[in-house]
């Protein structure tokens, strides 16, 4: 019989929370430089050439992380949404496009009950510049 070795997910565990509350700093770092526009004082012309060539994420994630990060001004509770696990910043980035302070309860709902797809396809509906392609 196969003896399991349960450390490493033990392990695996620690590092997937560290990486969500990672997610969850970066987004607040974003915005504050963002209000404060220190990516100008750096010598950078955008939040997400900072964010590319300093920081050195991915453009995908630079954009993921700018776009949440940005409407968190009208919509913190999708911060909360984020930091209690409900999803993640790409999902959260999905929404972006249609939440709004007055439906953020129905779509941070969606956010956290829908497959990826039929929470693409809805948010498309209402935003069609959004839809997937297939």
């Amino acid at each position: 019989m196969k003896k399991v070795d349960f450390t490493l997910h033990e392990r695996a565990l620690k590092v997937a929370g560290d990486f969500h509350k990672s997610e969850s700093e970066l987004i607040d770092l974003l915005l504050q430089i963002d209000n404060q526009k220190l990516y100008l004082d750096l010598g950078f012309t955008s939040l997400f050439q900072y964010a590319v060539s300093s920081l050195k994420l991915s453009e995908a994630n630079a954009s993921n992380f700018i776009t949440v990060a940005r409407k968190l001004k009208t919509v913190p509770e999708l911060k909360v949404a984020i930091d209690s696990g409900l999803f993640t910043v790409a999902r959260a980035r999905k929404i972006t496009p249609v939440i709004n302070a007055e439906n953020k309860k129905h779509w941070i709902a969606l956010a956290a009950d829908l497959p990826k797809l039929q929470l693409e396809k809805a948010v498309a509906r209402l935003c069609p510049k959004e839809s997937i392609h297939e």
